[in-house]
């Protein structure tokens, strides 16, 4: 198996976090009723946060060991989970506020 293969096994799992994470903000902005509260928000970003850092660790570290060059996809990707967790609560914050005051 070559080592690039073996580190592509790593993409579907940034693409998951970062649906996940994209599908909670929509339902953070277009909720009706309130579905999530910050509580499960703030566990929800965290626990992402803390998965995405680990992976993308964890494939510099064999990258390093392997000899291999970095991957700017997954680098990227890990990116996109990152800011979309960091605003997550920030919306919740907005949009909690905003339906308070109707």
């Amino acid at each position: 198996m070559n080592e690039l293969e073996m580190l592509d096994h790593f993409r579907p799992i940034f693409a998951f976090l970062l649906i996940v994470s994209i599908v909670v903000s929509l339902t953070i902005v277009f909720q009706k009723k309130s579905y999530v509260n910050g509580y499960g928000i703030a566990v929800f970003s965290i626990s992402s946060l803390f998965i995405a850092m680990h992976l993308l660790f964890t494939i510099a570290v064999l990258t390093d060991e392997l000899n291999l060059g970095g991957d700017d996809v997954m680098t990227y990707l890990c990116m996109a989970v990152v800011l979309i967790n960091v605003i997550n609560p920030l919306l919740y914050l907005i949009y909690k506020h905003k339906t308070n005051l109707q």
